[in-house]
């Protein structure tokens, strides 16, 4: 059982999900008195009557119902994981109050460093240079930097945890060890899965939030601690959302053509390459 130092608050998409992370926080050490949860959303229900967009990527709006219960119940850390669990959003109450939204580069980047020193603490005589944590071209290459200062390696894939997971799966094929993948959009592996698990990651999460409390941190700190140790990495992203059919049909006009463009483009090069 874990000494514990910090209240925690699941935000469960469906009462299947809720079950699973019941088990998981058990086997972490976790007493169920630990955890608060949103009655409202505890039930499954397939339109998502509490949420206008069930995606906790959408940020402090998705949140809703959870800071009201954070406020309610004193809880410090809100989980919250995606209708189909292989997703988590996480929210850490500031000592001003205010709350600190993830985004999915934070929250890989402090994987990174919380399994990486786990996994040196538990293994100091065996070499780094067989261990290996992979995430995403489109997401932050901090793990690039902290590889090279730390001696471990950093490989990328594509986006999305097909790529992923066939990448950690090939390397492990080669008697190399994958101890964490991740992209931006919020999926995390951790451990031996080779796709995204929210439920696992939650309960990894709580853990660490857990020892960081014991050591008067908080996440949001040690996340500048990390950035000025292995320095600070500047990452924009976004995208769009288009809800008419008719505007994505002249998308889809629009990427035909470029398409069309980059073949014409492909030819040309060839052409002149062969002259």
């Amino acid at each position: 059982m874990q000494k514990l130092h910090l209240n925690l608050l699941i935000l469960p998409s469906m009462v299947l999900v809720l079950n699973f992370a019941r088990r998981m926080f058990k086997e972490f050490g976790f007493p169920e008195n630990v955890f608060s949860y949103v009655k409202e959303q505890d039930e499954p229900n397939p339109d998502f009557p509490t949420v206008s967009f069930p995606n906790p990527e959408e940020g402090h709006a998705v949140l809703k119902l959870c800071y009201q219960t954070a406020e309610e119940t004193g809880a410090t850390l809100i989980l919250a994981n995606d209708p189909d669990a292989d997703r988590l959003q996480i929210a850490e109450r500031q000592p001003d109050e205010d709350w600190h939204l993830f985004n999915g580069n934070e929250m890989g980047t402090l994987l990174t460093w919380w399994i990486w020193t786990q996994w040196k603490q538990r293994n100091p005589d065996i070499s780094a240079e067989d261990v290996y944590i992979l995430n995403s071209a489109v997401s932050s290459q901090i793990v690039a930097t902290m590889a090279k200062i730390e001696g471990f390696k950093n490989d990328v894939s594509l986006t999305g945890f097909k790529w992923i997971g066939n990448l950690a799966h090939e390397i492990r094929k080669k008697g190399k060890l994958v101890i964490l993948a991740w992209e931006e959009s919020i999926g995390f592996a951790t451990g031996t899965t080779l796709d995204k698990d929210g439920v696992s990651a939650a309960a990894v999460f709580a853990e660490m939030a857990n020892y960081l409390t014991s050591q008067k941190l908080n996440m949001k700190k040690q996340l500048f601690n990390i950035y000025n140790k292995y320095g600070f990495h500047l990452i924009r992203n976004s995208y769009w959302t288009v809800p008419e059919n008719s505007v994505t049909k002249n998308y889809l006009i629009i990427f035909e053509k470029m398409e069309n463009i980059r073949l014409i483009l492909m030819e040309t090069i060839l052409r002149k390459n062969m002259l």
